[in-house]
């Protein structure tokens, strides 16, 4: 802050008087004019910078920081200045802040003597070689109260322990000690309340991982251990069926054996299976269990750690509109972009149905699956990073009031670009893949191609499954987490209701687990799935190719193919509407609709009833805040009553407590 023209003026007459002065007083020397105006520049300058300092030293004394200087040190030239803050100005300071500080009355903390207790003291003794050694994990048996620091309550105030960085090294920052807790408290008293939350969520979302994981291997395992009874993967396997499959594109694929399919069958049964609908509706509860666990967590830590809520700023809506449109191109960019590998992975396949050799011929499938999610994983990384600097600038020219209003609209402009970037190519291999490709003689073509992009026979499940590892893991490896547990929580609850309506959605349409059920209870002649397989596959007259397109070596299996077969529930060329969708075509599609609806209301209910039946507060944190509310009332009343009885005795100057011994705090 510059002082007025006036004070600055005479400051530098003063400065110019003395000069002139020196001047005055040392004899005339004959000297060059150009370097005496030079020399004189420089006097100016460094009166300048001079008048400039002192100006900035005045204003830290106004503020009542104290000073001192040190001039005899070993470098010429150069003098530090030492500024110290005294006990009034951090007072000051700490009740602008309304810092909360621990007061000497302090309480036993009850830790009740219930079943819920006595097995979390029990898990602690379990437990106790996988925390750390930092001398925190105990259980408290006396908590102080805390109230906001006030300069006319300097006695509420104590001295907060020194923090450890070693500690945190050793405890914390090693890759030999991965499988203890982490110290949140030493992570919180080092780096902030802020950090330590956020660490503190990581922590619970990696413990809540643990079952997740281990449903997921039971699924996995289950699916392995079932694979040689499953029916389906057997009639696509039996070599006996001798089913010839219609071409994958124009002209140069040709007809094909169903049994070739064998492998994809088989392993499309790891993760398409009875199970499968059981581990979707874990997964919804989980996400409860994990959001309810993490609310009482959190307001564990803030009852511990004496934390206060910020207050909202208003939302300025002055450059909403500018962010919908930026939004909504970054939207349709990923779009576009997902053609791109849609169009990469129909040439990819074409090319290799071209080729002369064998080897690339027979793994098709599989080198076009890999290659297209390794690029999708690349792509996503990229525009990540494109992303996230422009949500970073869109948040900037909305000038947020607060800190945390910023990162409010931050997290929210990021969540939105990088959910669309990341889960576009997964819906569409979920819901769009397989779904547009038409059948063969009316064909919808991308690149001279029809049925390039059509799913595997046992569904599009298994690709959707190496997209998400590839495209989660290389994620998680790759990139880090980038923002912590505020406008998170209200985000990743959305996303657990949209999560419970998707799973839906994945299992009637994406697997095959509808078209079992009607095919085993409405058309199978023996309750069972035996002839599932011939009931998936319509029939195609050869003729009926429209020319040009027909394949180019049309002998290739050794023999003259008449009819061919394809994956779609269509009625045959010799009925009355050849090629339209049949009855059973629409019947699993009424199934599958009832099974989304059923599906999404009975998972919900059961997540709300989970939801409801745990209490966001802890019981005991709920006891513990409660009695500290009613303890703070009778501290201040006994204050009260002190100065009421000495104002009574004549003594208007009430003396403050004494303070607490530096060895006690």
């Amino acid at each position: 802050v510059q002082k007025p023209q006036s004070t600055r003026k005479q400051s530098s007459k003063s400065c110019l008087c003395c000069k002139f002065r020196r001047e005055q007083s040392s004899p005339p020397a004959h000297e060059d004019p150009e370097l005496a105006a030079q020399e004189q520049r420089l006097d100016y300058h460094d009166d300048d910078q001079r008048l400039r300092r002192e100006e900035f030293e005045e204003n830290l004394r106004e503020m009542g920081l104290e000073m001192e200087r040190e001039e005899g040190n070993k470098i010429p030239g150069v003098g530090f200045l030492k500024i110290h803050a005294p006990w009034e100005v951090l007072c000051r300071e700490a009740e602008f802040m309304k810092l909360k500080m621990p007061t000497f009355k302090k309480y036993e903390v009850s830790h009740g003597s219930s079943i819920v207790e006595k097995v979390n003291m029990f898990m602690q003794k379990v437990t106790a070689p996988l925390q750390p050694n930092v001398g925190e994990n105990r259980m408290e048996n006396v908590k102080h109260l805390s109230y906001p620091f006030s300069r006319e309550k300097q006695h509420l105030m104590y001295v907060i322990l020194i923090l450890s960085l070693q500690i945190l090294y050793e405890e914390w920052a090693s890759y030999s000690i991965f499988y203890k807790y982490q110290p949140i408290g030493l992570i919180r008293k080092y780096f902030g309340e802020k950090v330590g939350l956020y660490f503190a969520w990581l922590g619970v979302y990696t413990q809540m991982l643990i079952p997740a994981a281990i449903v997921g291997v039971i699924v996995f395992l289950y699916g392995c251990a079932t694979v040689e009874d499953n029916i389906p993967s057997m009639e696509v396997c039996d070599e006996r069926n001798n089913i010839t499959m219609c071409p994958m594109c124009d002209r140069a694929c040709s007809y094909w054996k169903l049994v070739t399919a064998c492998g994809t069958a088989r392993a499309s049964h790891l993760f398409d299976n009875a199970a499968t609908v059981f581990f979707a509706i874990f997964m919804a509860l989980w996400a409860t269990m994990f959001m309810e666990h993490w609310k009482r967590r959190q307001m564990r830590l803030n009852y511990i750690w004496d934390l206060t809520s910020f207050e909202d700023a208003e939302v300025s809506h002055s450059l909403f509109l500018l962010c919908v449109f930026v939004c909504s191109t970054q939207i349709f960019v990923t779009l576009a972009i997902v053609f791109g590998v849609v169009l990469y992975r129909v040439s990819i396949m074409t090319a290799l149905h071209m080729s002369s050799t064998p080897t690339f011929r027979t793994n098709i499938r599989a080198t076009v699956k890999t290659t297209a999610a390794i690029i999708n994983l690349i792509i996503i990384i990229i525009m990540d990073e494109v992303y996230g600097a422009i949500a970073r600038w869109l948040t900037i020219m909305e000038v947020p009031k607060t800190d945390k209003s910023f990162e409010e609209r931050l997290i929210f402009k990021t969540f939105i670009l990088k959910f669309a970037n990341a889960f576009t190519p997964i819906v569409y291999l979920a819901f769009f893949r397989g779904r547009i490709i038409g059948r063969p003689g009316k064909y919808i073509y991308v690149m001279g191609s029809y049925r390039m992009e059509e799913c595997a026979h046992a569904g599009c499940l298994m690709e959707l499954c190496i997209q998400l590892c590839i495209t989660m893991l290389g994620k998680q490896l790759i990139q880090n987490n980038l923002f912590e547990i505020g406008i998170w929580y209200t985000l990743l609850r959305g996303l657990s209701k949209v999560a419970v309506i998707v799973n839906a959605f994945v299992i009637a349409f994406t697997s095959d687990l509808i078209p079992r059920l009607v095919y085993q209870y409405m058309y199978s002649p023996d309750g069972t799935l035996h002839g599932f397989v011939n009931h998936t596959l319509s029939y195609f007259n050869v003729s009926h190719f429209q020319p040009g397109t027909e394949p180019m070596e049309p002998m290739h299996l050794g023999y003259k193919v008449e009819v061919c077969r394809y994956k779609d529930y269509r009625d045959p060329p010799w009925s009355a509407t050849p090629y339209e969708f049949s009855r059973e075509f629409w019947a699993i599609l009424a199934a599958r609709l009832a099974f989304v609806i059923v599906f999404q209301n009975v998972v919900m209910l059961m997540s709300d009833f989970v939801d409801w039946l745990i209490p966001d507060i802890p019981k005991d944190i709920s006891i513990q805040i409660h009695k500290e509310r009613n303890l703070i009332v009778e501290l201040f009343m006994k204050q009260e009553r002190g100065k009421k009885y000495r104002n009574t005795i004549g003594d208007p100057s009430p003396q403050p407590l004494r303070s607490r011994p530096s060895s006690q705090a």
